[in-house]
């Protein structure tokens, strides 16, 4: 046969199966009353049994942690009430009862009363999510409604004490069992309410008592403390029993917290966790600073360089260096000048001093001169009877030319 492409594995439709279950509040908060099958409690602590009537059985598991509060020894052919939650359990292809809790059906009654209460509350909206308050981060002041003497005062003033010291305590004591418990309860946070109104504001009021079985823990499924609860505009956290407790105050409460000293611990911040985180930002604020003063003194050189670039006196100054710079420069050219000048004017008159007639006279030459004081240079520019200026070193003299002689002698 093939296979059609959109066939589920066995784990795939296990898995859809299990969301589907696990997804109907009807099934993961149920009472279930039957007769108690094959009872047996592992060396673990955890319990195995079953529970069936004439058309059905259904398997059942009760952790350690819930085992070890059953309040009777349970035993095959009991007549109980079991409340849990519905599972699968994959590697057997089935399903199962988790079980928090165990009565004998004569208590049965008892979850009877508990579940038709939730249903009436919830139908009055008592319970709906955006009725809740959100719970003061840095609380100043916290009530307490509990029993004076009670070990849920220990562990919450405790725990107070080791993570937010600094916060005020205010206890509203009040029985937290028994047939007074509910009005004396609701009277503790009417009072609690009265503080805050007329005396001094308060952050959070906590609700706690320590673990116990559904009978200890039934004042807290009263109406009154539910509708006082309901009213109160001061946030509550509820802190009652142990883990596997659900009571209905905490379907009511702002926060639900698994026990006292989680009530506690969910009321105020961690000292040390506030610490570190005051640490880290002030470190990153000291960074941030540092980066923002560093930028800041860059502007602050810049400007305060610009601005002496352009004072009075540093333009003054600039107009000076230029002055002086270009009278050396004009005084440099000048000398130049007057060097070139002077070499060109040595160099003429070394020439002057080449061509002076008189300086072959030092060579013991003369210069010979007629009546009109020309220059002599050739014998043709003389006559006989001419009166020559002779001029030689040392001195001038005169000289009369003669004829020549005939064989060329004077």
């Amino acid at each position: 046969m093939t296979q059609p492409a959109n066939a589920l594995s066995v784990t795939r439709i296990t898995q859809l199966i299990k969301e589907l279950l696990e997804s109907d509040d009807a099934l993961q908060y149920a009472s279930v009353a039957g007769e108690l099958g094959d009872y047996k409690q592992a060396a673990s602590g955890h319990a195995y049994f079953s529970l069936k009537d004439d058309n059905a059985v259904l398997n059942c598991v009760m952790w350690r942690s819930s085992a070890r509060r059953l309040d009777f020894r349970p035993e095959a052919g009991d007549a109980v009430v079991v409340q849990g939650g519905v599972e699968v359990y994959a590697p057997r292809g089935g399903y199962q009862l988790i079980a928090s809790r165990m009565a004998k059906q004569g208590v049965g009654r008892i979850y009877e009363e508990y579940e038709r209460r939730k249903q009436e509350f919830a139908a009055r909206g008592w319970f709906a999510d955006e009725l809740k308050q959100p719970i003061a981060r840095f609380p100043q002041r916290l009530g307490v409604v509990t029993s004076a003497s009670g070990a849920a005062l220990r562990d919450v003033l405790r725990t107070l004490q080791n993570r937010w010291p600094a916060v005020e305590v205010v206890l509203f004591p009040s029985l937290v069992q028994g047939r007074e418990a509910p009005d004396e309860l609701a009277a503790a946070l009417a009072q609690a309410l009265h503080c805050h109104t007329a005396v001094t504001p308060i952050d959070t009021v906590l609700l706690v008592r320590g673990g116990g079985s559904m009978t200890d823990l039934w004042a807290f499924n009263d109406e009154r403390i539910v509708s006082a609860m309901h009213q109160c505009p001061v946030p509550i956290i509820t802190g009652v029993g142990h883990e596997p407790d659900t009571t209905l105050v905490d379907y009511v409460a702002d926060l639900r917290a698994s026990t006292p000293t989680a009530a506690a611990e969910a009321a105020v911040p961690d000292r040390v966790e506030v610490q570190e985180l005051v640490d880290a930002q002030a470190l990153r604020l000291t960074g941030r600073m540092d980066d923002l003063l560093a930028r800041q003194r860059t502007r602050l050189d810049s400007l305060q360089h610009r601005t002496e670039q352009r004072h009075p006196r540093r333009i003054w100054e600039q107009r000076m260096q230029q002055l002086d710079y270009a009278t050396e420069a004009l005084q440099g050219r000048l000398k130049r000048r007057l060097d070139q000048s002077r070499a060109r004017l040595g160099g003429l008159q070394a020439s002057l001093r080449a061509l002076d007639p008189e300086a072959v006279l030092t060579r013991g030459f003369s210069i010979v001169r007629n009546p009109e004081g020309v220059l002599v240079t050739r014998p043709d520019q003389t006559v006989p009877g001419d009166l020559l200026e002779v001029k030689a070193r040392g001195g001038a003299y005169a000289v009369v030319r003669q004829a020549e002689s005939t064989d060329g002698s004077a």
